[in-house]
């Protein structure tokens, strides 16, 4: 079969995505993905000058996916603060892969100054994403409805750790959003 000569950049994070889930980040090469494109690894290069900067790409697209999502929640104006962290919950089920931005990000690090500013605009990105729960469970607790005893960051945290939890195979994916739910908060309730 002849080599494509181009790469469609959608394709090209589909497959890196593939790859980091399924051999990781240390494994992770030019000429895996090469192959799986059916492209020359000298293709590759064209777009992207090592794995590092190709890496970061992909995070920096991950997390602008999720938070165009949580950008819907808020722009739909529910004021109810419980059916919002539902939503973003559910949100980060969909993209429970982006727990790996933050395991992926310190080695990437002062790679390249490329690297780096994509590593400073993911900064920023999390820190939207984060300050969008935390405000929902100040919204909470102002409201009487969670328990204003645990910090609110601590509960921030909690949701934020609940996708990596493993999800059995015999219950699908909204159930487990529902049932990671009620575990967050019948834990925080009065």
């Amino acid at each position: 079969m002849a080599r494509k000569k181009k790469v469609d950049q959608q394709e090209l994070m589909q497959v890196t995505e593939e790859l980091l889930l399924k051999i990781g980040y240390e494994r992770l090469n030019f000429k895996l993905i090469a192959t799986q494109l059916f492209v020359g690894r000298s293709t590759i290069y064209e777009y992207y000058s090592n794995k590092e900067e190709l890496v970061s790409e992909y995070m920096l697209k991950l997390m602008n996916q999720v938070l165009e999502r949580v950008d819907q929640i808020e722009e739909g104006g529910s004021v109810d603060p419980l059916t919002n962290l539902r939503k973003v919950l559910s949100v980060l089920l969909d993209y429970k892969h982006v727990h790996l931005i933050t395991e992926i990000t310190p080695v990437l690090k002062g790679t390249s100054p490329i690297v780096d500013q994509k590593l400073v605009k993911l900064a920023e990105l999390e820190q939207k994403l984060f300050t969008f729960i935390h405000t929902q469970f100040q919204i909470a607790e102002q409201l009487g409805v969670l328990r204003q005893d645990i910090q609110v960051q601590i509960k921030t945290n909690f949701l934020l750790q609940l996708i990596k939890l493993r999800k059995e195979e015999n219950i699908e994916r909204e159930e487990w959003a529902d049932v990671l739910f009620s575990l967050l908060i019948n834990g925080l309730k009065k």
